[in-house]
């Protein structure tokens, strides 16, 4: 039986390489060749494009590709009010290739809400959708986790408990806006949680003087804040990563130290969660599942193009008492997916214990359109 609500068998985590077209828009608006009317017209026509075509692949959900934003995380948070960008060294860096150093911090107290940009952002991929609308945006952790105390002015917080406080009900009065224009579907990305189990990371985190350990638990605080106030019928998942920047990465290591406070204190209602293992870690920690243990069968004998290891999206399901939808299966090497057949690449599935399989998900998500043309079915 096919699916009618999120997370969808086959789903991917919204962000989608940027047209020509889209890319040349930019390069030229920030030359002053064009004003931001112009810019937001080829936006605009990006989109549609784009929306047209995640529909054409069969995907029951479908996002605008974060077309409208610099980066994944900076121009939501810069949208919140008492937010700021500057330009700084970054303290947590890619295994390569870094990006453009701007930093975030705060220039006033959290709180107040008079509406975002991102909201109409939304509304624009409503309207022109057929298929589920989707909307992505940073988890609450990224205003601290990169910049710790440096973020957040003593003059402005003198106790970091009233930080955090804010900053959660910042989110809650936001996520409730994104409810009340009729987003039924929002993402929260979340990357920190993932760099936490970096034992390089932890110690880095600890140096600065925060604790590695309750740092999750106090993320996860202001994560089920943030999600308080959401209408019943409203799906909230998490994507969690250890960075992608041409197809570098900042963290690594596995879910262990955060397994038992992601599955069991967060109130998402599903996972997706990025893999490179032969599944080993999983089946470690299944006894942290509060329904069903699930146990995770990735079938090495399709390997991800690019990477020697095999690389998925595992979804979690919580509603009602549901658990593993499958695994979203996604490969990083973009520039070798669009010559790679669907049966070079990864087959998962999840099962829950003494259960059928719930779902097998034969399809590869890739970053190529040329590739993701080519998807194998059940696309649901």
């Amino acid at each position: 039986m096919l699916r009618t609500t999120p997370p969808f068998r086959a789903d991917h985590v919204g962000s989608l390489l940027r047209t020509a077209a889209l890319k040349e828009a930019r390069a030229k608006r920030e030359r002053g060749e064009i004003g931001p009317d112009a810019l937001r017209a080829i936006e605009d026509q990006e989109i549609i494009k784009l929306i047209r075509r995640q529909e054409e692949v069969g995907l029951r959900s479908v996002t605008d590709g974060e077309y409208r934003r610099a980066s994944w995380q900076t121009d939501f948070l810069l949208g919140l009010e008492g937010v700021e960008s500057y330009s700084g060294e970054r303290k947590f860096k890619f295994q390569g290739l870094q990006p453009r150093p701007i930093l975030l911090r705060l220039k006033g107290e959290l709180g107040g809400f008079s509406g975002h940009p991102m909201i109409d952002h939304f509304r624009f991929v409503a309207r022109h959708a057929k298929a589920t609308p989707k909307m992505t945006i940073p988890s609450p952790s990224t205003l601290h986790f990169r910049y710790g105390r440096e973020a957040v002015p003593e003059t402005i917080y003198p106790s970091m408990e009233d930080f955090y406080r804010d900053l959660g009900a910042t989110y809650r009065k936001v996520v409730r806006a994104f409810a009340d224009a009729g987003c039924r579907y929002l993402q929260l990305d979340e990357v920190n949680l993932a760099y936490l189990c970096d034992p390089a990371l932890r110690d880095q985190v600890r140096a600065r003087g925060d604790d590695p350990v309750t740092l999750p638990f106090i993320y996860a605080g202001m994560i089920n804040a943030a999600i308080s106030d959401i209408p019943p019928d409203m799906v909230v998942t998490m994507h969690l990563c250890r960075g992608n920047f041409r197809s570098t990465f900042v963290a690594s290591g596995g879910y262990e130290p955060i397994a038992e406070m992601l599955f069991n204190t967060i109130g998402v209602h599903g996972y997706f969660m990025e893999f490179d293992t032969r599944g080993r870690e999983i089946r470690r920690r299944r006894s942290a599942l509060p329904v069903a243990a699930m146990r995770l069968r990735l079938d090495r004998g399709r390997q991800c193009a690019g990477r020697g290891g095999a690389m998925g999206e595992a979804a979690d399901d919580r509603r009602g008492g549901a658990r593993g939808v499958g695994i979203r299966c996604r490969c990083v090497g973009w520039a070798k997916a669009a010559k790679a057949s669907p049966s070079e690449h990864n087959a998962c599935s999840a099962v829950p214990t003494g259960g059928a399989a719930v779902g097998t998900a034969e399809a590869t998500l890739c970053h190529d359109w040329n590739h993701l043309g080519r998807l194998c079915p059940p696309y649901s």
